[in-house]
């Protein structure tokens, strides 16, 4: 269960946030190539390093999320240390009028991402938890970008939680200035805020941070001040089981203590374009995801999987094409034509379904061995009911009578 409960009065929010719990567990050891120093050195399984002997280091020793309590990828998962805002998600939390949906770029590295667009309020997050007690991302607008408003980060969003009366995240937002927006309603406020999102979340909540979108504080030094073009701001982020805290520029600016679990980690756009985040540290932590058919691609960033050639793929391993019922036979899809064979061509769910069935026995008559017996052979002995005399004696006429 998702649960934030901060200490001052406020509606309770639930959140999950990542732990590390940096456990010592012993990995692997090796000796030094050199007889007269035999120094022994130890790979430390849960300190996002990925040391000799380890595939991957995920900052926790759990085992079930793909890199397993020694450091070595589970069977179904593929781990990239690469891949922190490559193998991210972007989303539209709610619509601005006169909007468009945000354009996020992922740099080649995979280590920072920008959004160029004058965009409804969106997200770019990680596409499962990113388990870390300390990190640092840099946070910048780029000169020239124009326009004065959001920028910051969410954690503990998922996808669909901006339409999920369910909805349980945090926001950490930056105005640029003050400003009354008329088509939303609502005034936002220059400043960084930390907030909590509880619920479907329309653009005047998430602008003026009322309704579902609670404001758990302003920032110490930046709560009525407003970001800079071309200003790199580094923020560190410090998360625990009980408390957040997060610098900006080495100035602690948040210290809200509260009930806090496992969750995503992105970066906030709302109406501003030129923003852009890159992660400073840690570098080279694993992000680990199900790779259903062992091609080395992530199942949700998957190519169509599609082993019998048909142009549809298998279900259980993509989300990038059209469903294919039986990824083993290629006249089995869903734009195939249903035959009488026994079998669900068109992938609707129906077997058969408009095929002549004249005994109405459930099985069409092409394959069905006694199209015109329902039962179609009472005395089981081969031979069809309407094609013998007594149906009901296995014997017929033994007595030539």
């Amino acid at each position: 269960m998702k649960n934030y409960s901060p200490d001052h009065s406020v509606s309770t929010c639930r959140l999950w946030i990542a732990l590390a719990p940096l456990m010592l567990a012993l990995a692997a050891c090796q000796t030094s190539s050199n007889p007269e120093t035999e120094l022994l050195t130890f790979a430390i399984v849960g300190d996002c390093v990925i040391d000799a002997g380890e595939q991957c280091d995920d900052c926790n020793t759990v085992a079930g999320d793909g890199c397993d309590a020694a450091g070595q990828v589970e069977a179904g998962y593929v781990c990239d240390q690469d891949a922190w805002f490559s193998w991210g998600f972007d989303e539209t939390i709610t619509t601005f009028t006169g909007h468009s949906n945000a354009t996020w770029t992922v740099a080649g590295d995979g280590q920072s991402v920008q959004q160029s667009g004058n965009s409804s309020p969106s997200a770019y997050s990680t596409p499962n938890p990113f388990p870390i007690t300390n990190m640092q991302i840099d946070l910048s607008v780029a000169s020239g970008s124009g326009d004065d408003d959001l920028i910051g980060f969410v954690i503990g969003y998922q996808s669909g939680e901006g339409s999920d009366p369910a909805g349980d995240w945090l926001l950490v937002d930056w105005k640029r200035s003050d400003q009354n927006w008329g088509p939303g309603g609502g005034y936002a406020y220059e400043g960084l805020a930390l907030s909590a999102v509880a619920g479907d979340v329309d653009s005047s909540e998430i602008w003026s941070h009322s309704g579902d979108v609670t404001e758990l504080a302003r920032a110490t030094n930046l709560g009525s001040s407003g970001w800079s073009f071309g200003t790199d701001y580094s923020f560190e982020f410090e998360l625990t089981p009980t408390q957040i805290r997060i610098w900006v520029d080495g100035n602690l600016e948040f210290d809200e203590t509260g009930t806090f679990d496992v969750a995503n980690f992105g970066g906030y756009a709302a109406s501003q374009n030129g923003v852009r985040l890159e992660l400073v540290s840690p570098t080279g932590v694993s992000v680990c995801m199900e790779d259903g058919d062992g091609d080395g691609d992530p199942d949700d960033f998957d190519s169509c999987t599609d082993a019998d050639g048909d142009g549809y793929g298998d279900p259980a391993y993509i989300n990038t094409c059209d469903d294919d019922c039986d990824d083993t036979d290629a006249a089995i899809n869903p734009l195939a034509i249903e035959v009488c064979d026994g079998a669900d061509n068109n992938c609707d769910g129906s077997i058969d379904e408009g095929m002549t069935d004249t005994d109405g026995d459930g099985v069409c008559d092409d394959i069905d061995p006694c199209p015109l017996d329902e039962p179609d052979d009472t005395d089981g002995d081969g031979v069809c009911d309407s094609d013998e005399p007594s149906k009901r004696d296995h014997h017929d006429n033994t007595e030539g009578d």
